[in-house]
């Protein structure tokens, strides 16, 4: 499911314009509502498990937790699923060069998922959070800790020494500040996450009905035990009876 987000987000360069064509068509046959829905729904539950590995309350994860950059993912699968699911009827900011995050942000905040408030509110996070884990990947180069993006006590006071100013800008000068200030944007670019969930499970809702949702519920809460015709059904069903 991964690996076909990537096939869908390729971007075709030079050579043989036959690949071109099969490219193309791969895209264009893969980019659908259903095969979206599945990866959120299965991404929804494997990323908060595989999170929950990879960081404590103690020592968080600034890339792999609950509103780490690796949940920037989900705002961008929720964008294309509303483009799918509305189709002309979900505003779209033009192409550009920019991260994706950042037009995924203003589609929420144009089609109203999002209030002028929430949007800057928001966007306010993902850049504090994504200038975070660049700096903690800086500061980590040619050490034990290289690659990693662990926010530890030593990791808290490295980057305090290696960008002040920048973390002036945001009034933090102690560890126990930079501390408090993750846990707010990571919370917030996570809150936002979650009421984007709750927003396409509704619009999942309204296309096949209350009954839809009320089984749904209940397989994610590990009530269901046999798995039917229902792709989303059964992948919230085998979360919920393993976990």
């Amino acid at each position: 499911l991964v690996d076909g987000d990537k096939v869908l987000d390729a971007k075709f360069i030079a050579g043989d314009p036959s690949i071109l064509r099969w490219m193309s068509d791969l895209q264009a046959r893969e980019n659908t509502l259903d095969r979206a829905m599945k990866n959120i729904v299965f991404q929804r539950h494997y990323l908060e498990h595989y999170y929950s590995n990879r960081s404590t309350e103690e020592v968080p994860n600034v890339k792999y937790q609950n509103g780490g950059t690796r949940d920037f993912l989900a705002y961008n699968w929720f964008d294309n699923i509303m483009s799918l699911s509305r189709g002309n009827n979900w505003v779209h900011e033009p192409r550009s060069r920019r991260p994706k995050i950042e037009s995924s942000l203003k589609n929420m905040k144009n089609n109203g998922i999002l209030s002028d408030t929430e949007y800057e509110t928001t966007k306010t996070a993902i850049e504090f959070i994504t200038l975070l884990r660049n700096e903690v990947l800086h500061v980590n180069q040619n050490t034990e800790d290289e690659g990693i993006t662990h926010l530890d006590e030593i990791t808290r006071n490295r980057v305090l020494e290696s960008s002040p100013s920048f973390f002036r800008s945001y009034s933090i000068s102690t560890p126990a500040e930079l501390r408090r200030e993750h846990e707010k944007y990571r919370n917030v670019i996570y809150d936002t996450k979650m009421h984007l969930w709750q927003t396409i499970i509704d619009e999942e809702e309204k296309r096949r009905g209350s009954t839809w949702r009320e089984i749904f519920d209940a397989a994610e809460k590990g009530k269901l035990s046999t798995l039917n015709e229902d792709s989303l059904i059964n992948v919230a069903t085998i979360w919920g009876l393993n976990y």
